[in-house]
């Protein structure tokens, strides 16, 4: 349904929104990706994951805390965020460790707290039609 999908949540010290970013199959609507969208999210906070995709996403997250590691700009990176999201660049090192206890359930906890409903703004950028038959 998508050709592309993606999600973040960026650091900063002020409230920040978790984005969910799509980009429909040209044979499908907007509206009919969006709801797909919600379908997922309302099986996360039915069912959580499995332990399959935790392992999975944990194991992605120490690959980029890692990599994230390998050069001089990234160590200092690394430790600088540690010291001002976190409070303590000393957090860094325990990092892997803390990644690995997140739960399917906390997961679960989460999104049934924060994806829900009431929370979410949704925003559909189409092609002006001049632009697409332009092309």
């Amino acid at each position: 349904m998508a050709v592309e999908i993606s999600a973040d949540c960026p650091r900063s010290f002020d409230r920040n929104l978790f984005c969910i970013s799509a980009v429909a199959h040209h044979r499908v609507t907007a509206e009919a990706l969006e709801k797909a969208i919600e379908k997922e999210i309302d099986a996360l906070i039915a069912k959580g994951v499995t332990e399959r995709e935790l392992t999975a996403c944990q194991n992605r997250k120490l690959v980029q805390f890692y990599r994230s590691m390998e050069t001089l700009t990234g160590k200092a990176s690394t430790l600088g965020t540690y010291e001002l999201f976190f409070g303590d660049y000393r957090k860094l090192f325990t990092a892997p460790q803390a990644y690995r206890q997140v739960t399917a359930k906390d997961i679960q906890a989460v999104a049934a707290k924060y994806l829900v409903p009431a929370n979410r703004t949704v925003g559909i950028l189409r092609p002006d039609k001049e632009s697409v038959h332009g092309l």
